[in-house]
């Protein structure tokens, strides 16, 4: 299973319709598979290739 269907499923489930959910991602902005991610509320979300690892931990 991908991230965006556990996402979705998340946010599906009323437990986790609040649950904080950080994405990261090789897709950037302009990308419409990323808007569909956005579509689902992340709290935030990372383009890996814009992230150095100290920016994660």
């Amino acid at each position: 299973m991908d991230g965006m269907t556990v996402l979705k499923q998340l946010r599906a489930d009323e437990w986790g319709k609040n649950a904080k959910v950080i994405i990261l991602t090789n897709l950037d902005a302009n990308d419409r598979i990323l808007q569909g991610v956005v579509d689902d509320h992340p709290s935030y979300y990372m383009v890996k290739s814009n992230t150095k690892p100290e920016m994660v931990l």
